[in-house]
């Protein structure tokens, strides 16, 4: 089975069949409707588009690209400075959505709750605990020196680290004006 969101819905290819839900609606309940089955934790369509958002923004945030004024790359550029996530070429958000999915997925299977405010208490006035979560997921996964382990979430904070940390590394460039994970 293969779930794959596109902007705003979900979809999900089983045995040569695709089903197709609507914004709002859990995949989590969509799944168990079609007698399918997937760890989501319950995330609605906008939760998950919220984490891949902010799992987008650190990428932008944490990384700089050679300009075509310095193409050795002598003076790297913070890729947003000139970029934000409308930027990012397609194929790359839907890679990026794929890599959020199987975390959630993978920490559903460890038992934990990323939407459990008790574990997981909401660190900023300005972001949700599931932006926060998507920050740190490409922060951790990517070993910028901060992330989930160093939020104060103890032992499940260090179980939600190893899981991120067990994803490969995702590189991040601008080609031909358009921001590309690899």
């Amino acid at each position: 089975m293969h779930v794959r969101l596109v902007p705003k819905t979900w979809s999900v290819e089983d045995a040569g069949k695709t089903w197709t839900g609507v914004p709002g609606e859990t995949i989590g309940q969509a799944l168990v409707i079609l007698g399918l089955h997937c760890d989501l934790n319950n995330f609605t369509t906008d939760e998950i588009t919220e984490f891949v958002k902010h799992y987008l923004v650190a990428a932008l945030w944490s990384s700089t690209y050679s300009t075509d004024d310095d193409p050795q790359g002598n003076h790297p550029k913070p890729i947003d400075d000139d970029y934000d996530v409308d930027d990012v070429a397609e194929e790359s958000v839907y890679s990026a959505r794929e890599d959020c999915l199987d975390f959630i997925n993978e920490c559903t299977k460890a038992g934990i709750d990323l939407k459990n405010t008790e574990l997981f208490p909401q660190r900023s006035i300005e972001w949700s605990v599931i932006a926060q979560h998507g920050h740190d997921l490409w922060l951790t996964r990517n070993g910028h020196g901060a992330g989930f382990w160093d939020r104060g979430y103890g032992e499940v904070g260090d179980k939600v680290s190893n899981i991120a940390r067990a994803m490969k590394e995702c590189n991040i460039d601008v080609i031909g004006g358009k921001v590309v994970l690899s």
